[in-house]
């Protein structure tokens, strides 16, 4: 028996007894997946569409699901490379990477980012060997300056 049929007064008639649809718990049910799914599904577009690159001249950063953000810094301005892990972080090899130049203010980075130690020890190498290219590249001009310039050659 039902509360309410429980509790009718002397000589009171029951005339409807209602419940709640059993869709409204499937809906309940659907509604507490979907909200567990939203942010697994961005969780996973963050992972999709974020990307770091390290070229000989520069370094390459995108993220972004619906708008897009770009960063491209020339090696030649990179003041610091930086890396941050958790204790999980440093479990797992994950961390974030923070690229400092004269254009950027702040400490954000990238968060995420896959053997974090890596990928600051590459950006330091190329700025090593991009600087090495340049004074090559300066000192051939300039040798070719003084054989342009001395008599008899």
């Amino acid at each position: 028996m039902s509360y309410v049929s429980e509790n009718l007064r002397p000589g009171e008639k029951l005339i409807l007894e209602a419940r709640l649809t059993p869709l409204s718990f499937v809906f309940s049910f659907l509604w507490s997946w979907i909200l567990l799914f939203i942010p697994t599904l961005l969780l996973y577009l963050r992972y999709k569409r974020t990307e770091l690159g390290v070229t000989e001249r520069r370094v390459i950063e995108k993220s972004g699901i619906l708008s897009v953000t770009t960063a491209e810094t020339s090696l030649d301005k990179v003041q610091n490379v930086t890396f941050r892990q958790p204790v999980l972080g440093r479990i797992f090899n994950y961390g974030t990477v923070v690229i400092q130049s004269a254009a950027t203010m702040g400490a954000e980075g990238i968060r995420g980012v896959s053997s974090p130690k890596r990928v600051r020890d590459t950006i330091l190498q190329q700025i090593e060997v991009y600087r090495a290219s340049l004074i090559r590249e300066q000192a051939e001009a300039i040798a070719r300056s003084i054989q342009q310039r001395s008599p008899g050659t």
